[in-house]
């Protein structure tokens, strides 16, 4: 980012990069640098999507209403973070990459 020149285009892209990085800290732990860590900071989307795949994989029997009753509300956490990201990557990132490739002729 230090070689764009125009205060206003850093700040657009620096806005992006906040906005990204929020969705991504709602799916995924990014705190975690330690086998500790993990008990040091809360699960994120990721875990609990992968612990309910991981519940539903044991045993021979059809998962449980609760486990779908889980699924539901972990779909609709999902679907509340990617649709922010879609917006971002439709319409953000390509007038960033349009105002970035003006600046640099």
């Amino acid at each position: 980012m230090s070689d764009i020149n125009d205060p206003e285009l850093l700040d657009e892209v620096s806005s992006f990069i906040s906005r990204i990085s929020e969705i991504e800290e709602g799916l995924y732990q990014v705190k975690n640098q330690s086998n500790q860590d993990p008990l040091n900071f809360p699960i994120k989307l990721n875990n609990r999507l992968a612990s309910l795949r991981r519940s539903m994989e044991n045993g021979d029997a059809r998962p449980t209403q609760g486990a779908y009753k889980v699924f539901e509300e972990l779909k609709l956490e999902l679907k509340a973070l990617l649709d922010p990201l879609d917006v971002l990557m439709d319409k953000e990132l390509k007038k960033l990459t349009k105002a970035m490739g003006s600046g640099s002729q």
